[in-house]
């Protein structure tokens, strides 16, 4: 039954990125000089595995150039990359004796005309510890304060 969940949460990932876009009721989440990340409040659910939502992330050209450096540095193309307008990004949380951590199922790249640049997603969790004062710790309450009423 997990196998049959985790599969039709990436193919919901992968064949439904405009879908996801225009559904998305987007409520804003954090903002620095590189980015600025936003929450999808209808996309918020919790199941066995802990709970989860989507999220977007709009490029300042810092940012940008940021993303840019990142994946020229990982060997990652970056054609069309000049162009990223955002980033839509599937989490999974969860607490487990205290302790919060944080599986990324997914991501797709958007240019400005709302091309794909790239995608990936996983159907197996990656759990990582979520340390205190960062971006994951800040998209974990949000997500958190949205669910837990549900």
């Amino acid at each position: 039954m997990k196998k049959i969940f985790l599969l039709s949460v990436v193919l919901a990932i992968l064949i439904s990125p405009a879908v996801t876009k225009a559904a998305a009721d987007w409520g804003w989440v954090y903002s620095d000089e590189y980015q600025t990340t936003w929450i999808d409040n209808n996309s918020i659910g919790r199941d066995g595995n802990g709970f989860f939502a989507y999220f977007k992330i709009t490029f300042s050209d810092a940012g940008r150039n940021r993303v840019i450096e990142n994946r020229r540095s990982a060997g990652l193309p970056i054609s069309g990359y000049y162009n990223l307008s955002e980033v839509i990004r599937f989490l999974y949380f969860k607490n487990s004796g205290g302790i919060k951590y944080i599986s990324s199922m997914g991501d797709i790249d958007y240019n400005k005309n709302g091309k794909i640049l790239d995608s990936w997603s996983t159907n197996y969790f990656n759990w990582e510890r979520i340390i205190p004062d960062t971006l994951g710790a800040v998209e974990y309450d949000a997500a958190w304060e949205r669910v837990r009423g549900k």
